[in-house]
């Protein structure tokens, strides 16, 4: 039998705080996803609908947060690099706000604060945010020892074993992706690499579905 589902996905919002590490920075990433698929549905397809019906609309002006996505996902940008960070034997915060920089000093949404070499700056979709790196490589890493994924493998328990069956590599398998440090017992795979396959799945996911949107305004009485 046939029968559709009704899902919830609660947005919690872009975050800037007083100081803003790795987590913000992959919740403002996913937010800057999920601000993409709320521009296609709401400016774009207005916009196609009323082209089909052949009634006249005068353009609409909207922000487009492709340049921010392009510097967080890019080739050259902050994912790629910070990913590279964890793999190098001597990878440290201060080289991947270096490297950063430098290879993304065209991008319009990148920001350089002069006054210290370890934090960066993204002109977010909802405005600026400043990010302190430190920590930002060993955050990303987060790995697991390999005598405790055998461990987890052989559990009783059927959601553990799974777990970590499904997000280990296989045995046999062709290495992907950056190599893994030399002499090392940890696992290559980063937190932000794992982050953004699952966040990949969910926009997969939405795009297949009718969405729709409701404003919630939470009062903030200190602001």
């Amino acid at each position: 039998t046939d029968f559709g589902i009704v899902g919830m996905l609660d947005i919690f919002g872009f975050e800037s705080f007083v100081v803003n590490r790795f987590e913000q920075l992959c919740i403002n990433y996913a937010n800057e996803k999920l601000q993409q698929k709320f521009t296609e549905d709401i400016f774009r397809s207005v916009q196609k609908e009323y082209e089909a019906e052949g009634i006249e609309l005068a353009e609409i002006q909207y922000d487009d947060n492709t340049d921010v996505l392009d510097l967080i996902e890019g080739r050259s940008g902050l994912l790629a690099l910070l990913n590279e960070e964890c793999v190098r034997p001597k990878g440290s915060d201060f080289d991947f706000v270096q490297k950063a920089l430098q290879q993304n000093k065209a991008s319009p949404c990148l920001i350089v604060n002069k006054l210290d070499r370890m934090s960066f700056g993204v002109h977010h979709y909802a405005g600026k945010v400043m990010y302190d790196a430190d920590q930002f490589v060993s955050s990303n890493q987060d790995t697991l020892p390999t005598d405790l994924g055998d461990l987890c493998e052989k559990s009783s328990n059927f959601i553990i074993a799974a777990k970590i069956d499904s997000t280990a590599p296989a045995a046999n398998a062709a290495p992907r992706g950056p190599p893994k440090r030399a002499k090392s017992n940890l696992v290559a795979p980063t937190v932000w690499g794992k982050y953004k396959t699952q966040l990949h799945s969910l926009m997969t996911n939405l795009r297949k579905t009718q969405s729709r949107y409701i404003r919630c305004i939470k009062p903030n009485m200190k602001k």
